[in-house]
């Protein structure tokens, strides 16, 4: 007798199933390495033998009604009309009480949002085929949807008591069960009863973790974490989930954390790629980018980490080593290369290798890397003194919105700049904020620009007018402060605006060099120094550098002045603050 039940169409998956009554948990994930779908349990029947899975199969023969039933039911569902699909499947179910019959019932019923019927096609199929884990896990699942933690938790209690080897998949994706409306301290609750049955079990702990942090107690979920890292002291899904919570705490602790496991465990890849985004996150690029050449020598075919620690290199200014790691990454392959030419582009540019640099921006095709790199490529024509390629480039820059033309206007004042038509960007600048007259940066790149051609008083306004618009910004609070610290003598009024500045940015080195700047200017030469030393060592600039040399010079350090004058220009040989300082103090 032929089995009655050949199910057409493609099967639901259970992880998409799952997945969408999901709860969203706010606290990081455990990891990628952690799979998204619900746990697998027991191999499904389908990996049987065909003679193992007719011989456990009911027998039962085709009716006219039956088939006419599974068949409307199918032609529904392919027309769209899945609530009527749903209907017919389970009624077939009921009728036939195949396990098959409640299986797709299931699926149609889940697709068609009938979570009613879903409900009763599942507990018919864990009553009709109580060795399939799926349908164990279904029906918890939807038993939690429905509101019925009680009896999801009873199903899971049976469930593990029948299968206890299913305990660590069960775990690890328990928190995909619950509903986003489900009472968060309930779902803990009822977490932690599950767990506490599984005392030695890793993945118990962790689930406790994620269901905690959930209901936003930090304190359990960093305990529950911890436990689970003792349980298993090498589960790298564990120890980046703790870290991650303890990152909630300080992100130098969550940095201190990755080391230390890191090297008890030095062959973990993942472990290595976590520290060295850490690292990156943390503006820790020297180390983040010894860790990422660690990473590209043990893995020479991952363009990740030749990547990483070229970025990591950018941000030190360390360009050389950033434009190896770059051309490796290259060599390596990758399906979009313009954001690698891109950065070749900027560390060439850095290096003061302009033809280069011309030559990897115009590699840069279209969207959204190609107007970064159209917008760097027309300054790199104007500092080369090509008026018309610069103006040609700044072409391929969109137009359309208020904010691609304020960006054009920012590039052509730009270019101008660089071309030293002072006049001429002003104008551009005036141009552009007679149209967008709100515009915060069009304001604070007229400033710039009304400061090298002298007007004080135009420069103070466009500042002010700036901080009015964005009365909490690091950068305008910087600018006017070292302004005033620059052009006048009120330092008091600098010291007030660059103080405010340091508390938003504390380790910010454009701001400490103001602050060294100011007190050199009011005579302070040692208190200068300190500031200067440290925004230096924070960021080699070629403008810190002339402040710091000339607060050494004037200090009587004029050996170790020379040395970080010339550091800057390494860094830029034409940089006009720095040649103007040596020219002044007669270093030459």
């Amino acid at each position: 007798m032929p089995n009655i039940l050949a199910l057409g169409g493609q099967i639901l998956l259970l992880s998409t199933l799952l997945s969408a009554c999901a709860t969203s948990n706010p606290a990081p994930s455990p990891s990628d390495s952690t799979p998204a779908a619900p746990p697998t349990a027991a191999p499904e029947r389908s990996e049987a033998a065909p003679a193992e899975i007719e011989a456990e199969l009911p027998k039962l023969a085709l009716s006219k009604e039956w088939l006419f039933s599974m068949l409307l039911a199918d032609i529904a569902a392919q027309r769209g009309e899945r609530q009527l699909s749903a209907d017919a499947w389970l009624q077939v179910a009921k009728e036939t009480q195949d396990p098959r019959a409640a299986r797709r019932a299931l699926e149609i019923a889940y697709s068609a949002g009938k979570l009613d019927n879903a409900l009763q096609a599942a507990q018919l199929w864990r009553k009709l085929d109580p060795q399939q884990q799926l349908a164990h896990q279904m029906l918890a699942s939807l038993l939690a949807r429905s509101g019925r933690l009680a009896e999801a938790e009873a199903e899971i209690q049976q469930w593990l008591r029948e299968r206890p080897q299913d305990a660590p998949s069960l775990f690890r994706q328990a928190h995909t069960l619950w509903p986003p409306q489900a009472d968060k301290q309930t779902v803990l609750a009822l977490t932690q009863r599950l767990a506490d049955q599984h005392p030695q079990l890793a993945e118990a702990a962790l689930a406790v973790a994620l269901a905690a942090s959930s209901a936003g107690n930090s304190v359990q979920a960093l305990s529950a974490a911890e436990l689970a890292v003792q349980r298993k002291p090498d589960w790298e899904t564990a120890i980046l989930y703790r870290a991650a919570l303890t990152e909630g705490q300080s992100s130098q602790a969550a940095i201190d954390y990755l080391r230390a496991a890191s090297q008890r465990l030095p062959k973990s890849r993942d472990l290595q790629s976590a520290l060295a985004r850490k690292l990156a996150d943390a503006r820790q690029y020297q180390e983040a980018g010894r860790v990422y050449a660690a990473l590209k020598t043990a893995y020479p075919t991952e363009v990740e980490y030749p990547v990483g620690e070229a970025l990591a290199a950018i941000q030190s200014r360390n360009y050389p080593q950033a434009e190896v790691a770059l051309e490796q990454a290259l060599r390596l392959g990758v399906d979009k290369p313009d954001a690698l030419r891109y950065y070749m582009g900027i560390v060439a540019e850095e290096q003061f290798k302009l033809a280069a640099a011309r030559e990897h921006y115009a590699q840069v095709g279209d969207g959204e890397m190609g107007v970064q790199a159209a917008t760097r490529l027309a300054r790199i024509e104007a500092k080369l003194g090509n008026q018309a390629a610069a103006l040609q480039a700044l072409q391929r820059l969109p137009n359309r919105s208020p904010a691609d033309q304020i960006a054009r206007v920012q590039v052509e004042a730009q270019i101008w700049r660089e071309l030293k038509n002072l006049p001429q960007a002003r104008s551009t600048l005036d141009a552009g904020l007679r149209q967008h007259p709100d515009s915060s940066e069009l304001l604070y790149d007229r400033s710039l620009i009304l400061d090298l051609l002298g007007d004080l008083t135009a420069t103070e306004q466009d500042l002010r007018r700036y901080l009015s618009l964005k009365p909490d910004n690091a950068l305008g609070l910087n600018a006017l402060g070292y302004t005033l610290a620059n052009r006048t003598q009120r330092f008091d009024e600098a010291e007030a605006l660059l103080q405010q500045a340091l508390k938003l940015e504390p380790d910010n080195p454009i701001i400490q060099d103001s602050m060294g700047w100011l007190e050199l200017r009011r005579g302070n030469v040692g208190r200068a120094v300190e500031w200067l030393r440290r925004a230096y060592t924070g960021m080699p600039d070629p403008e810190i550098a002339a402040h710091y040399g000339e607060a050494l010079w004037r200090q009587g350090k004029r050996s170790e002045a020379r040395k970080v004058w010339a550091e800057g220009e390494k860094l830029d040989p034409q940089h006009e603050v720095l040649q103007e300082t040596l020219q002044r103090l007669g270093a030459r």
